[in-house]
């Protein structure tokens, strides 16, 4: 069987979740514009429940079982490889029916407790997708361990594409009985989405495994014994992974009630948590998004380099990664500090009243630095689980989410300050987190990080591209509409930003060459 390179899946993942967040965009932006900023409020009351409940059989699961098929394969037995993916669905299966059980039989409850009291239909649209996410976690942890990140990637684009087709289509045709209805036909699309990209994750490996035969052998160990040892190395990949989406659970419950009981009426107060959950939230994941798809790429390929004992290659990467992950984070947090109101006049003034369009620029403004720290946060993350060092994200996650919640009920709590506060303590608890796992990982690894090539140079870059685009913009004006002369300005700054990297010796000689080896490119 044939590996990708750690290269290779990287830019075959980073470009996956490129063309998601584009159809991801394409979707929300006129999904913001249907629905409107209540509807998005129900919308992104649903989902941080949802992402909770997913969390127990979603990505922690994908992890552990790439770490053990990824070990398995480096000890060339390929047949408890395999065995590892049935457990795994065997667990998941089970795990995710009974949350999906639960969520059905309180989802009226939990409704009532948001504050929106007729939403439970939507948790009855969305319950069944958490059994489809975990079997799909089983696949994807497989492949990802074996080193073959396509099939998580054309899972990931499919599932936008069919999320796009099948929850637009539903949302405009039911948007005629009310936002609410109109919520859960977007809300549907999920399900829909997650269910076909199992179908394809089922069909994906049929097919592996018919070209891929292992000889009959005598089971070593029973499926319920192995279902029990995937459970045990999960663990603290789900206390770490839960975290965040607890976070913006917490957030679905206090939020909405918070700006109430200072005197916001229900549907205002619905409206903003829509804009800092639908807008800005949106807006600050897609560059992070770009930073995960290293981090789910990074565990396997560093988990089999220490089970052959190559240290020296566990640094390499674990260096290059941060590196990578710093060269986008910086100017995307640039651009999202100087050009907010450019962004969103771009992408949601038709939707917006100007006081929904102002509100929105100033909570992307204040978000902006965030995306250095969920970045910064991520792969560290990835990169202690990667080493067995899980305890620390769980310890720094927990710390800063108590900083969190004390900061946002103050926060929120005063009038002149409102839903900004909900931005302000998220990026406080981000950068405390992201301190503290840094520290930790550069206590025990030994990383090869140059300030200069890390952080200066894709700053000088990252002010390159802006007076580009403030240059370019200016002597477009007149000859093209606004939003051309936006598009093309960012599009400018973005080719001066690539270019200043290599200018200023952001990367290496040796780095670049690996990269843009002939040979990974064509894997790619």
């Amino acid at each position: 069987m044939k590996r990708q390179s750690f290269f290779a899946g990287a830019v075959i993942l980073t470009v996956s979740s490129v063309i998601s967040k584009i159809i991801g965009a394409i979707y929300k932006i006129p999904l913001t514009h249907l629905l409107g900023p209540q509807g998005m409020g129900i919308y992104y009351i649903i989902f941080p429940v949802y992402a909770f409940l997913i969390t127990f059989v979603s990505t922690s699961y994908t992890l552990s079982v790439s770490r053990m098929v990824s070990s398995g394969v480096a000890k060339g037995d390929m047949y408890m490889a395999r065995k590892t993916l049935y457990a795994s669905l065997f667990l998941l299966t089970i795990i995710g029916f009974i949350l999906c059980s639960a969520l059905i039989l309180l989802s009226r409850m939990v409704a009532d407790l948001q504050g929106v009291e007729n939403a439970h239909i939507c948790y009855l649209a969305i319950a069944p997708a958490i059994i489809m996410v975990g079997m799909s976690s089983s696949f994807k942890g497989y492949f990802q361990g074996l080193q073959n990140m396509t099939p998580s990637a054309i899972s990931q684009v499919l599932e936008q594409v069919v999320k796009l087709s099948v929850g637009f289509t539903l949302a405009s045709i039911l948007m005629r009985h009310g936002s609410l209805r109109g919520t859960m036909g977007a809300i549907i699309g999920i399900t829909v989405a997650e269910a076909v990209s199992l179908v394809f994750f089922i069909i994906y490996f049929f097919i592996y495994r018919s070209r891929n035969p292992l000889p009959k052998r005598k089971e070593s160990e029973r499926l319920i014994s192995l279902s029990y040892t995937i459970f045990k190395n999960t663990f603290p990949f789900i206390l770490t992974s839960i975290i965040s989406p607890l976070s913006l659970m917490i957030d679905s419950f206090l939020i909405v009630n918070i700006l109430r009981n200072i005197g916001f009426d229900k549907y205002f107060a619905t409206a903003l948590l829509g804009l800092n959950g639908g807008v800005v939230s949106t807006l600050v994941n897609l560059p992070t998004t770009l930073s995960s798809s290293i981090c789910i790429t990074i565990i396997p390929y560093i988990t089999y380099s220490l089970s052959k004992g190559d240290y020296p290659s566990v640094s390499e990467k674990a260096s290059l990664a941060i590196k990578v992950t710093m060269a986008i984070a910086i100017p995307c947090s640039v651009v999202f500090l100087l050009f907010s109101p450019h962004i969103i006049s771009l992408l949601y003034s038709s939707g917006m009243t100007g006081a929904e369009s102002n509100i929105s620029i100033s909570l992307l403004t204040l978000a902006s630095f965030n995306v250095i720290y969920i970045s910064l946060l991520q792969i560290s993350t990835a990169l202690l689980q990667a080493i067995s060092l899980s305890y620390v994200p769980v310890i720094s996650l927990s710390l800063s989410l108590a900083v969190k919640i004390v900061l946002e009920v103050s926060l929120v709590s005063i009038a002149n300050i409102g839903i900004y506060g909900a931005v302000l303590s998220a990026g406080i608890s981000y950068a405390i987190s992201a301190i503290i796992c840094l520290a930790y990982l550069m206590r025990h690894m030994s990383l090869s990080i140059s300030p200069y090539r890390s952080i200066i140079a894709p700053l000088i870059s990252s002010i390159a591209m802006c007076l580009v685009i403030f240059a370019t913009s200016h002597i477009l004006s007149g000859f093209m509409s606004h939003s051309l002369i936006i598009l093309s300005s960012l599009f400018t700054g973005g080719m001066v930003y690539v270019v200043m990297l290599l200018l200023t010796r952001s990367f290496t000689k040796v780095e670049i060459q690996k990269v843009f080896r002939r040979k990974e490119l064509k894997k790619a």
